[in-house]
């Protein structure tokens, strides 16, 4: 057998008769090296995930019944190695009183096996550490604790929650369904388990900002794997096949003018009486008597520049108690340059049944709004802040399937979203020096960088990255453009060297 099995080229080969491993944590091997002679191995131990592999290593070496920890424990994974030790674990590979999880193929006998018969000598942190004489005062003729190697299959990572900042996520997108495909494979990705005031629990992320660009409100851009049907958001109208929203409603965008059959739409932009306590439409056009949306649209008009161009549906006289407050709870609209925004804030937000349709919703309103207030006004971006995004756990089944079957499509055909911070063009002087010129998304030269290696550079222009596809990008020709320089090459950007 080929021993050590696992990142033989990450260690440093000694005798292979000794008993002795040395684990150094973060210190560099190679200075430990220079201390002793008496080894089998020395390596680092740099992540707590490193355990699994000392462990498979030295129970297929059954000569080693020594353990050297030394170094700086800069992530805790000297101190879970002890906790090992000191504890063992339970029938889920989880390390006692310590709660990291060893892979589930290393055979808990082999494990238990291991902390009985190997010993580890705890000189973490040590300032000055003879290793020489701590090898050699472990010089003994000491049987082997296994009788033969034992191997175990390869194990192959599963995770349910990866590891993320938790807050304040960003989304963009053309369409509501591109978004809302992206929010899925975020919240299934990175969402937190936990409960709700509900019997049902969720994996959530907060904070999430969707932004929606170019979703036509007269033409939606609709996907048969939505959660809902058409026809469900655009309602009928009695004695018709469907209808257009637009022409049910009055100037003042308050109520439709015909009977109808309830659309979700008809529960956003009309304030008509249904059987549920209020609706988002009523909190808009029917809170304690005012119609916030008209008072909205007298206000732009007045004024485009205002700031307080905004409605709350929020009542805490009523909501602050009740078991069926609004989820959506305040609206704001901007003009800026004739272009007009709306954004809407969720307390919480069921992301796989309810957002689309919140997001169609809005996007109709945005538009009845802008049209009631000119004509000239273009219609800008939508955007959402989820407090509380969620998906509830008997939606997550159907919200991984949606995400396997469609985001590759949906990243496939989504249009490229520029920075908008600016672009970048790298070029190289001379074949010595790297410059770089930051252009604004129109072309106008706005700076010029330069240094003599990726890192220089780096440092001076992160700031005016917005995008971490685009960081990648800049990164990879960057290091590009200093491997031109180092190899005597000709750089151009984009092009192999």
């Amino acid at each position: 057998m080929d021993w050590p099995i696992y990142f033989k080229d990450n260690l440093i080969i000694g005798n292979l008769e000794s008993k002795v491993a040395v684990c150094t944590l973060w210190k560099k091997k190679e200075i430990i090296k220079e201390r002793t002679k008496d080894f089998s191995v020395i390596g680092n131990l740099y992540s707590k995930e490193g355990i699994n592999y000392i462990l498979r290593n030295l129970l297929a070496n059954p000569k080693i019944r020594y353990v050297i920890l030394t170094g700086p424990d800069l992530s805790g994974s000297g101190k879970t190695f002890l906790d090992l030790i000191k504890y063992g674990v339970n029938k889920q590979h989880c390390i006692k009183r310590n709660g990291f999880q060893l892979q589930k193929e290393i055979d808990l006998e082999a494990i238990e096996a291991f902390r009985k018969h190997v010993k580890v000598v705890d000189l973490i942190g040590k300032a000055s550490v003879d290793l020489e004489e701590t090898s050699k005062s472990l010089r003994d003729e000491l049987p082997s604790h296994l009788r033969e190697p034992l191997l175990f299959a390869e194990s192959h990572p599963t995770c349910e929650v990866y590891p993320s900042e938790r807050n304040a996520f960003i989304l963009r997108g053309d369409f509501v369904a591109e978004v809302w495909v992206k929010l899925l494979d975020l919240i299934s990705k990175f969402g937190q388990q936990g409960k709700t005031e509900y019997s049902i629990n969720q994996k959530e992320i907060l904070n999430v900002v969707s932004v929606l660009s170019n979703e036509d409100p007269d033409n939606i851009h609709f996907v048969d794997y939505f959660p809902f049907k058409k026809e469900d958001l655009e309602g009928k109208v009695k004695g018709t096949k469907s209808t257009n929203i637009q022409q049910l409603l009055l100037p003042s965008v308050s109520l439709f003018r015909e009977p109808y059959e309830t659309g979700y739409y008809s529960k956003v932009l009309t304030a008509l009486q249904t059987e549920a306590d209020y609706t988002y439409g009523q909190r808009l056009m029917q809170f304690k008597g005012k119609d916030q949306l008209k008072s909205i649209i007298e206000k732009l008009k007045a004024v485009k520049y205002s700031r307080r161009a905004l409605a709350v549906l929020w009542d805490p006289t009523v909501d602050s108690s009740s078991d069926n407050p609004p989820c959506l709870d305040l609206l704001q609209f901007r003009i800026i340059n004739d272009i007009i925004t709306l954004t809407a804030y969720f307390r919480s937000h069921d992301i796989f049944r309810a957002w689309p349709e919140n997001a169609f919703a809005l996007r109709k309103l945005q538009d009845a709004v802008a049209k009631e207030i000119s004509s000239e006004l273009k219609l800008g971006e939508l955007v959402i802040i989820s407090h509380s995004a969620h998906i509830y756990e008997d939606n997550l089944r159907r919200a991984k399937t949606i995400v396997e079957k469609f985001l590759p499509e949906v990243s496939k055909t989504a249009k490229r979203i520029r920075d908008p911070r600016g672009n970048f063009y790298v070029y190289v002087k001379d074949k010595s020096l790297i410059f770089v010129n930051h252009y604004s998304n129109e072309g106008k030269l706005l700076n010029t960088f330069e240094g003599k290696t990726a890192k220089e550079l780096k440092e001076q222009i992160y700031p005016f990255i917005s995008q971490i596809e685009h960081a990648l990008y800049l990164g990879a020709e960057l290091q590009k453009a200093e491997m031109a320089i180092k190899l005597g090459l000709d750089y151009t950007q984009d092009a192999a060297l």
